[in-house]
């Protein structure tokens, strides 16, 4: 999920949380993005997130192997 640090996509990962999903994320906000992540591990999700920007290649990359390395 982008943006899972607030709105829509908070929303989202809040709901999947909720249903014990594994939540992988990557946000810009860092301060938001740790406080959503704790949200959703009380929820009971196993949750992932990664602070960066999706507009840069690079991070997509480095987030994509960080989800692999975590869930597969």
């Amino acid at each position: 999920i982008t943006g899972a640090a607030n709105g829509i996509g908070y929303c989202a990962a809040l709901e999947f949380a909720k249903l014990g999903a594994h939540i992988a994320f990557i946000d810009a906000d860092k301060d938001a993005g740790e406080q959503a992540a704790d949200k959703f591990r009380q929820q009971g999700a196993d949750c992932l997130f990664y602070h960066g920007d999706i507009a840069n290649q690079d991070t997509l990359k480095q987030f994509a192997h960080a989800v692999i390395n975590r869930f597969c």
